[in-house]
């Protein structure tokens, strides 16, 4: 302002209220929060496993569409 640089006008102070959800059920430590994190990445680790050790084996797949049905989705593009 001294240097004739800058104009201030009016200044306002927003004093809008927001509500938190904080609850212990919500909320996680940081610390705590490895244990779950750990134990995700296990269960992927191992439905990785077995999505390998299927796609390796001749069986057919228990979810796939039936022949019928696959046709008529590939013919339906």
């Amino acid at each position: 302002m001294e240097l004739k640089l800058l104009r201030v006008g009016a200044v306002s102070v927003d004093g809008t209220k927001i509500d938190a959800n904080a609850s212990l059920y919500k909320s996680v430590r940081y610390d705590r929060a490895k244990a779950p994190e750990k134990q995700l990445r296990k269960e992927v680790r191992e439905r990785m496993k077995e999505a390998e050790r299927a796609d390796a084996s001749n069986r057919p797949d228990p979810d796939a569409l039936p022949a019928d049905l696959a046709n008529q989705e590939r013919l339906a593009k």
